[in-house]
């Protein structure tokens, strides 16, 4: 009897040990998650891709833009992002901002990502550029809905990130009914891939992608650029167009220039990653000038390694050039 009470102690103190060394990897498992997290992504790789492609697919995925940027908010816990998600490559044309709260979970064993939206979602919009719209914000000015956290769990190099199935019921603000929703997501260094999507209690579709393939982000990097353009009909840039502090980031990013022309004209700079797939599959980073009378068609374009910090180009007629920030 004495042994196995030595044998029962021993257990439950390894079992102890068990469940404390769970709880630090979790919490080890959350501080890398967020520095993966932290930043901004961008399927417009996959935008194209889908959109030059010989077969496109019946359903292809919207040009998204998702911004994760990490706020000091301790009301709402210790690991806060106020994220911001943009359609068709237009940053003004925003479809959702929310409050992202990360922490472990230790009754799931996961980590919990719990969402607040806003009762004035216009009110906070670009609060990643200036904080200072979140300084009064309350937990009376948001909302948050049980049963619609995701959980995270990392496997091997990825985070895996899941809501149970049927748990997230939200009622629809035009038909009344219930919309069940779902989400499947992976976090990796780089890339954010997301599959929600969402039906009706008679299991008919709402939302999201019919073939089960999420919108695949990689994270985007920002570059600092500039460009001149020569006046109408000449090679020399004096007295042309300069426009400088320019950011685009390298997803897709791009700027108009409208020239100072008595006839002004307007030239569209555009960043991008691009993979071009033939005997070799070659990645780049291509940047190219665009005119007014072919928007799809570039006037011209050059391309680097797709790590290059610095790109240019000179038409003689136009000069280009961008730097990693």
């Amino acid at each position: 009897m004495r042994k196995l009470g030595t044998f029962v102690a021993l257990f439950g103190f390894a079992l102890l040990i068990a469940a404390s060394a769970a709880a630090d990897d979790l919490e080890y498992d959350l501080q890398l998650m967020m520095e993966w997290f932290t930043g901004e992504f961008d399927n417009h790789l996959q935008y194209v891709e889908e959109k030059e492609a010989e077969n496109p697919p019946e359903q292809p995925h919207e040009w998204i833009h998702s911004i994760f940027h990490p706020v000091e908010l301790p009301i709402f816990g210790d690991n806060v992002f106020y994220v911001e998600q943009y359609i068709h490559g237009d940053p003004t044309n925003i479809y959702r901002n929310r409050i992202y709260s990360f922490s472990v979970n230790d009754e799931v064993g996961a980590i919990q990502l719990t969402i607040y939206s806003f009762k004035d979602h216009e009110a906070v919009i670009g609060a990643h550029l200036d904080e200072s719209k979140l300084d009064d914000l309350t937990l009376e000015d948001v909302r948050t809905l049980p049963g619609c956290e995701v959980y995270w769990k990392k496997q091997a190099d990825n985070f895996i990130g899941w809501m149970p199935d049927g748990a997230c019921r939200v009622p629809s603000r035009r038909s009344g009914k219930i919309i069940v929703i779902d989400d499947d997501l992976v976090l990796t260094r780089n890339e954010i891939w997301i599959g929600d999507k969402a039906e009706d209690e008679d299991g008919n579709y709402i939302f999201g992608n019919k073939l089960g393939i999420p919108h695949k982000l990689h994270r985007s990097h920002d570059f600092a650029c500039w460009a001149v353009v020569a006046p109408e009909g000449s090679n020399e840039f004096e007295g042309g167009t300069v426009a400088r502090g320019l950011t685009l980031h390298d997803q897709g990013g791009h700027v108009e220039i409208v020239t100072d022309d008595a006839e002004p004209r307007t030239f569209r700079l555009e960043l991008e990653q691009r993979v071009y797939s033939g005997e070799n599959r070659v990645e780049v980073l291509k940047l190219a000038v665009y005119g007014d009378e072919d928007d799809e068609k570039s006037l011209a374009y050059t391309w680097s390694e797709p790590d290059s910090t610095n790109i240019g180009m000179n038409l003689r007629w136009f000069q280009a050039g961008c730097t990693k920030k």
